[in-house]
């Protein structure tokens, strides 16, 4: 009989439990190779792969809340430069102004419009331009002077406000994306987390036991030993 075939051999496995729960004590998951269980971790790796795309998607949403904020305060500047045209050409329509007054006010108004088509053109994210110039704005920057109508400049302002007012619902749009991925990611982590967390109390009971184990086998082969050896004396006389 080979007494170290059978020592080996009656806590071997044993011995490879308590590997894999000092492993999984230390790493703090229940499952960390494929042989810790099979369709657990597949199920894992599902899950994980979901919360990767979930947290691209919001990144992708947050650049584009970014760019829309680079939009919505191009407008925004927009705008205020169109309602100081407005002001302008109002205010040259007062009686007592004279030519000095009137070429005073155009060039408030030139300086205004060039600014507005510095900003069309400077309004970028990337490569990207993200002021769409609409026929109205056209309009007043290709005629701005004194003698415009406010009810022109009126119409480029309306036009300028709804283009600004589609930036806001596509931000509105992205955030409620977001937080709809957020909840998704918050219980998809939960459900990771259920399969993936080790019980520390259950593992280092099994760990526990496992040592009892492996110290009673060893204690049962010395006293083997120990009768194997009485029984060979005696043979000898």
């Amino acid at each position: 009989m080979n007494i170290n075939n059978i020592s080996e051999h009656s806590y071997l496995p044993t011995e490879n439990n308590i590997q894999n729960s000092f492993e999984k004590l230390s790493s703090g998951k229940e499952i960390n190779k494929a042989s810790d269980g099979p369709s657990t971790l597949v199920d894992i790796n599902r899950i994980a792969a979901m919360i990767s795309s979930n947290i691209k998607q919001v990144q992708n949403e947050q650049t584009s809340i970014s760019m829309n904020n680079t939009a919505d305060a191009g407008y925004s500047q927009i705008n205020n430069n169109l309602q100081q045209i407005r002001e302008l050409a109002v205010q040259s329509q007062n009686g007592t102004y004279g030519s000095t007054e009137k070429e005073a006010i155009q060039g408030q108004i030139d300086k205004l419009a060039d600014n507005t088509r510095k900003i069309i053109d400077n309004t970028n994210f990337g490569n990207q331009n993200l002021i769409t110039e609409g026929d109205k704005l056209k309009e007043v920057l290709k005629g701005a002077s004194t003698d415009m109508s406010t009810k022109q400049i009126d119409a480029a302002i309306n036009e300028v406000s709804s283009q600004q007012a589609n930036v806001g619902a596509k931000t509105q749009e992205s955030q409620s994306t977001i937080n709809s991925k957020l909840n998704e990611i918050d219980s998809q982590q939960s459900s990771l987390s259920v399969l993936q967390n080790i019980d520390t109390a259950k593992g280092v009971m099994n760990l526990l036991r496992d040592q009892l184990q492996i110290q009673t086998s060893i204690s049962s082969m010395k006293n083997l030993m120990h009768i194997n050896k009485d029984k060979i004396e005696r043979l000898l006389g």
